[in-house]
């Protein structure tokens, strides 16, 4: 994907083009193609700590370019009322590949900026190369850095920074420590030298907040800045690291085994679309920092792994492209958390479990099922039944939150305050779509899993006590009874507990 120059020169709408890298362990470095961040969620290093807590560790690098002793700014941020600098003037082109690359123009002089995160660690690289100039340049890079949830926003002086910088041949590093942080924080050049100079940079504005009524404004600690001089064709590294006893100083092998998992996911699929889409959706497929254990994220910036999102996405995102080992072991993640019949209906970030969710453990059995087309294994079709029958036994006989079936086979839902189906809207007590009674999309995923069932027991040569086909037929006539409006040729999309 490429973004062309008169774009990125409108900054209005360039802020409206965000990009994502993310790190397998549910971290990411995220921001907009002008460089300015728009959400409190943008940031270059946002590192995911056990059991799923994001916490923004690195907010951006300042950056400026001097030649022949002028200097010129590559950064942009808003602040109140005005933008400042206006690096993003600078810009000649911007694009994926699968990674974010930047391309800067001044007069003749050329450089490029790409960002990579390491897999499995909270590891970024942010690597600036001089394609082309008539004199030797020097670079100013001042990382902008922070120690807070990734839901949160910071004021100045409210973080206790300690720092301590070594120099060495092969360039400088500064450690930071703070309380909050879980470790170092430890961002290092390649070449070039540090100095320290502290201060706050105060008032960044996030549009995006300010959109959904939320804080828009926040500050961000500087240490210092490093100082690198590059010749054409020189390049400097910027690595930042979270907790990591030792920094890699080869961002390409990195960025090699990066660029061959996508490669590897993109060459299952048909096309260039699906190859792209393959690409950018690997940030979801990730593996929780604390126990292990893989699971999908429901979306970004915000969302952790929810059971309906995580079961309706798994086939896209795991089968299609071939990952059907990481499809498994995601099922076992959720058949292992079963309880009472349902699978979470979200893993809380700071730990715990929810289960408020009518249609999550019914998504559930539909992704067994599609799972078990795609592999010959029936063992570990076999493993997995037990899961399914839960679900199913636990909808007939009645389970947690007014899930249960009716006499006519239909099932119904209802919890006062909780909201159980996707439209899920809750401020603060009040549950803004109900829905209580027997939802139309519930009960067609509850037809549909008894078909499952029953198709998933042939496949492994189990024989039930119980008629799932029978079942099946009896809610398919009564879902076609009581949910059918002929006049208005349309589903009801809910029947009230009064039959209303």
């Amino acid at each position: 994907m490429r973004v062309p120059r008169d774009r990125l020169h409108d900054f209005d709408a360039a802020c409206c083009l965000e990009w994502l890298v993310g790190n397998a362990i549910g971290g990411y470095a995220s921001s907009t193609v002008t460089g300015a961040n728009t959400r409190r969620y943008h940031g270059l290093l946002i590192a995911s700590v056990a059991p799923l807590t994001r916490l923004l560790v690195v907010s951006k690098v300042e950056e400026e370019i001097a030649i022949g002793g002028a200097r010129t700014a590559l950064s942009s941020n808003e602040y109140p009322d005005v933008v400042h600098p206006t690096g993003y003037r600078h810009l000649s082109e911007f694009r994926l590949d699968p990674f974010p690359i930047w391309r800067y123009e001044i007069d003749n002089t050329i450089i490029e900026k790409r960002v990579l995160m390491a897999r499995g660690r909270n590891l970024a690289f942010v690597r600036y190369h001089l394609l082309s100039s008539p004199t030797p340049v020097a670079l100013y890079l001042r990382p902008l850095v922070n120690c807070r949830d990734h839901h949160g926003d910071t004021r100045a002086h409210s973080i206790d920074f300690k720092q301590s910088h070594t120099s060495q041949a092969t360039g400088d590093t500064v450690a930071l420590t703070a309380p909050g942080l879980p470790g170092p924080l430890r961002i290092a050049a390649d070449r070039g030298r540090y100095r320290a100079e502290a201060h706050w940079f105060h008032d960044m504005v996030y549009r995006r907040e300010r959109e959904r009524g939320l804080v828009d404004r926040e500050d961000h600690f500087s240490p210092g800045e490093f100082v690198v001089e590059l010749a054409p064709n020189d390049s400097v590294i910027l690595a930042l690291a979270l907790g990591e006893a030792a920094i890699p100083s080869n961002m390409s092998t990195e960025e090699r085994r990066a660029r061959e998992h996508v490669d590897a996911l993109a060459a299952r699929l048909p096309d260039e679309r699906a190859r792209s889409l393959a690409a950018a959706a690997d940030s979801f497929v990730i593996t929780r920092p604390g126990d292990g254990a893989p699971t999908l994220i429901a979306g970004y910036h915000w969302f952790g792994d929810w059971g309906r999102d995580a079961m309706i996405a798994l086939p896209g995102l795991c089968l299609v492209t071939g990952r059907l080992t990481e499809a498994r072991r995601i099922l076992g993640t959720f058949a292992g958390a079963l309880h009472n019949g349902l699978v979470p209906n979200r893993f809380l970030e700071a730990g715990g479990t929810d289960y408020n969710a009518a249609d999550a453990s019914l998504w559930f059995v539909n992704a067994v099922w599609k799972y078990a087309q795609y592999v010959d294994d029936d063992a570990a079709v076999r493993e997995l039944l037990p899961a399914v029958k839960d679900v199913v036994a636990a909808y007939r006989d009645g389970t947690d939150f007014g899930i249960g079936m009716d006499a006519d086979g239909l099932i119904h839902a209802s919890a006062p305050g909780l909201q159980l189906t996707w439209m899920d809207a809750k401020v603060g007590n009040w549950v803004v779509t109900p829905r209580r009674g027997r939802p139309v999309e519930i009960n067609a995923l509850w037809y549909h899993a008894l078909c499952c069932l029953a198709e998933l027991e042939a496949r492994v040569g189990e024989r039930s006590t119980d008629d799932w086909e029978a079942l099946a037929r009896r809610v398919a006539a009564a879902f076609r009874r009581k949910f059918w409006f002929a006049e208005g040729g349309y589903l009801y999309a809910v029947i009230a507990d009064d039959g209303s």
